[in-house]
């Protein structure tokens, strides 16, 4: 029975992170997340509803499009299955109803601004508003709302937003972008000071492996490393930390 949940949620993830991916991609254009259907990019052609299943579609197709055989962008099966992992693993990790459906709603925004941050480093104020919306109203359901939080998360956006301007000053180029920072301070709403500052420290390590293996000397998009970082913090935070005490403390 738990295996067929685990199976159940996997694929409701894949299919949410196939809208996420519409989401991500046309929200920041300003188009409509509803209509028109999906279309090759390249020839136009409207992807029909077998070309639509999530993951396996693109590995039917071989990840071509079906009239002009261009090679389809990785990112979208890739977004779908990382999606309906980390749902697994919200179930998988679950100690509450409450804390699947944050979980959920957590790893969905941070799916949705992975992709808007890839695709052209943009981070929407509209996607924080809502998502801040919605874990507002989530806390107060589950009689969870912890009133230090915002103060904690109005001192998140004074440190970041600080630490920006004397960063842009030394750099003479904007070196962290104002959707980070909001982002940060959201996160930090939902997951308190400290948990934030271990999410910016591993996103940090994160960004610099990936510089020196890639060798990247352009702007990167830090929206997606805080992203990883977040899961991890959300779901094994305590045991960093518990391990870091334990070793050093």
């Amino acid at each position: 029975m738990d295996f067929l949940l685990y199976i159940y949620i996997f694929c409701y993830g894949i299919v949410l992170g196939s809208f996420y991916n519409v989401v991500g991609l046309r929200m920041p254009l300003g188009q409509s997340i509803i209509k028109p259907r999906s279309k090759c990019p390249e020839c136009g052609h409207t992807l029909s509803l077998i070309e639509l299943i999530p993951v396996f579609s693109y590995l039917f197709l071989k990840g071509e499009c079906s009239k002009c055989k261009t090679k389809i962008s990785f990112i979208y099966p890739m977004i779908e299955f990382i999606t309906g992992c980390l749902f697994v693993l919200a179930l998988y990790k679950a100690t509450s109803v409450g804390f699947l459906i944050v979980s959920i709603t957590l790893i969905s925004m941070l799916i949705i601004i992975t992709v808007s941050d890839i695709a052209y480093q943009l981070i929407l104020n509209k996607h924080l508003l809502f998502f801040g919306a919605l874990y507002l109203l989530e806390y107060i359901y589950f009689e969870k709302f912890d009133y230090r939080y915002l103060l904690q998360a109005a001192a998140m956006f004074i440190l970041m937003y600080a630490f920006a301007v004397v960063m842009e000053k030394i750099l003479k180029k904007e070196a962290f972008g104002g959707g980070d920072i909001k982002l940060l301070t959201l996160l930090t709403f939902i997951m308190g000071f400290t948990n934030v500052l271990l999410v910016i420290y591993i996103a940090a390590i994160i960004c610099l492996l990936y510089i020196i293996v890639t060798r990247s000397k352009s702007y990167i998009a830090f929206g997606p490393f805080i992203s990883i970082s977040t899961i991890i913090v959300w779901f094994y935070g305590q045991n960093i930390i518990n391990i870091y005490t334990s070793i050093f403390l």
